[in-house]
């Protein structure tokens, strides 16, 4: 059954586990109360819609892109997609926390795990509150609140101790702190209720009043939940302004809105288009943002699974001293291309430099001490930029040996956004012996030989064989295991303008960089991530909007990212 083993990596995500020793592939793929005081953190907030908790009710979304039909405009599908009430991330948590209580908030690593059916961790079809995290959450407010409480008091309750029975000062506490954990000002009713729980807590202690207003709006949905409602009840409606600002600050700097920006809410002026484009530009030149673009090409990369890449420690011995470090190598060399550089697309596939510490030098060659990085230049005969980098090489490798079938099929489904066809069923899977003395290339174009692989792997195993020089920990080697030369030849084919024979990772890289089907992938892809959905049919012409401003800046990341999150599909909602 070798070739459905094979098969497997034609769909689902890459995994690091072992692979078949007879073959290549391996890749597999809560509704409480809203009241203060109740520990209600299911459901959605106030206004009662969206999908909360639970498990998901409906099957997840598909995308309709297809990278080689491209980007197609039908100006009769109306644009927006359908209103949605989201759960923030364990980041977008962990952010707002810290910028609400002052200090740093400790969460569980596996806090809020949830998959990832777009791709990107923020996929708000799998951004849940399940029962099991209900509980966690109580715990970590809990302890984050007492801890901040008796640190900040003057902070949080700016009056001080002595007026803590001062009307005025519970009621402007009460406002102020709603405004900030809810990112919109609190209705009548809401404020009534934390002004009495608040006096509750006040009698039982002169700190216990904001402590419990603050556990109780840090356990709210109100909190908890992206709501993306509008404001009309039927059509087409644009988002409120406060969803609107609390959209664009967490995908552009994966927080909540700053004061600037909820003042621009208020008053009104978030209505008008010009006044978006300029927040976002604000927002996406504030110390956020290179931490949530990281965050993106780090997920792009699904560098999250390199803590699972297991590697044979006979022939990697080095491998489990420099993992830590790879992701930390990646994030500086993507700063520095957004951030001090000029931002494009083609340098962040093509850069002759990447950062290096002594860990990371090893898998370079390179002689770097210390633990510190720093910039260096890389052989640029051996590599070029984001898609060479050791980390993304291991995560698309296995525990002994370099994997062609999850390297070509990542290119294939991540960076050419094509989808290589599932494996057939009923059909003879036997495979042939092989001779002794076969590279493994040779064993693998053998093994997938017969017409039941086919499909698949000659959409993979051309592509993925550009990497093979290239090992299991994104060493460079010039010589197989039994000591023959590599052949990193591969051929692309069944692209739109990108096919053609090349001789190593190099020169495949710079015909993706050259690609338009890649730029378009891109531009989904950073769509999906700032969508939180897979795009749909309702989608075409604003993602074809927001490519030619990609296009006209010279394929600038960070335009691209201006375009989407100023998108009709990201402001509007159809009902």
């Amino acid at each position: 059954m070798l070739c459905l083993a094979l098969g497997t990596a034609c769909s689902g995500g890459v995994t690091s586990s072992d692979e078949p020793d007879t073959g290549d592939g391996g890749g597999g793929g809560g509704g409480g109360a809203n009241q203060p005081g109740s520990g209600g953190v299911g459901g959605s907030p106030g206004s009662g819609a969206g999908n909360g908790g639970g498990e998901p009710s409906q099957p997840p979304p598909e995308p309709v892109f297809d990278g080689m039909q491209g980007l197609d405009c039908d100006p009769s599908v109306p644009v927006g997609g359908a209103p949605r009430v989201w759960r923030l991330t364990a980041s977008q948590l962990r952010n707002s926390m810290e910028k609400l209580l002052g200090g740093t908030v400790a969460l569980p690593a596996d806090f809020l795990k949830a998959p990832a059916t777009t791709g990107y961790l923020n996929s708000a079809f799998d951004l849940r509150l399940r029962e099991a995290d209900a509980s966690v959450l109580q715990r970590s407010v809990s302890d984050a609140v007492a801890a901040a409480v008796s640190a900040r008091f003057g902070t949080l309750f700016p009056c001080g101790e002595g007026k803590v029975n001062d009307a005025a000062c519970t009621e402007s506490f009460v406002k102020d702190f709603g405004l900030q954990a809810f990112r919109r000002p609190l209705e009548a009713a809401e404020v009534t209720r934390y002004k009495q729980l608040y006096a509750a807590g006040v009698a039982a202690g002169v700190k216990l009043g904001v402590r419990a207003v603050a556990e109780a709006m840090l356990q709210s949905p109100n909190f908890l939940f992206r709501s993306e409602l509008g404001s009309g009840s039927n059509g087409r409606t644009r988002l409120t302004n406060y969803e609107i600002a609390t959209a664009m600050a967490y995908q552009l700097t994966e927080g909540p809105p700053d004061a600037e920006l909820l003042a621009s809410a208020e008053s009104g002026a978030l209505a008008m288009d010009d006044e978006v484009v300029k927040q976002a530009r604000r927002l996406l030149a504030s110390d956020g943002a290179p931490g949530a673009l990281s965050q993106y090409f780090l997920q792009f990369l699904e560098y999250g699974n390199l803590d699972a890449a297991n590697r044979d420690p006979e022939l990697f011995p080095v491998w489990e001293s420099v993992r830590g470090d790879l992701a930390r190598e990646t994030q500086l060399f993507i700063d520095d291309v957004l951030w001090k550089g000029d931002g494009k697309l083609a340098t962040l596939l093509t850069a002759n430099y990447t950062f290096m510490n002594a860990n990371v030098a090893k898998l370079y060659g390179a002689n770097v001490s210390g633990s510190a990085f720093s910039k260096q230049t890389v052989d640029s005969t051996q590599r070029a930029g984001l898609l060479t980098q050791p980390g993304l090489m291991a995560h698309l490798a296995v525990f002994e040996r370099t994997s062609p079938v999850n390297r070509g099929r990542w290119i294939r489904e991540r960076v050419l956004c094509q989808l290589v066809p599932e494996p057939l069923m009923n059909v003879d899977l036997s495979i042939p012996d092989l001779p002794a003395g076969l590279t493994r290339r040779q064993q693998l174009e053998e093994k997938t030989k017969p017409d039941a692989c086919k499909d698949c792997h000659s959409m993979m195993n051309p592509v993925g064989f550009g990497f093979e020089s290239l090992d299991a920990i994104g060493r460079y080697r010039d010589k197989e295991e039994n000591g023959t030369p590599v052949d990193a030849s591969g051929t692309l084919s069944g692209t739109r303008d990108a096919n053609g024979d090349f001789n190593g990772p190099v020169a495949l890289v710079k015909k993706l960089a050259a690609s338009s089907q890649v730029r378009e992938c891109m531009a989904v892809q950073m769509a999906r991530y700032h969508f939180g959905r897979f795009e749909s049919d309702a989608d075409g012409c604003a993602l074809k909007a927001a490519f030619d401003k990609f296009a006209a800046s010279d394929f600038d990341i960070r335009e691209l990212a201006v375009a989407l999150v100023t998108s009709e599909s990201f402001l509007y909602r159809r009902k």
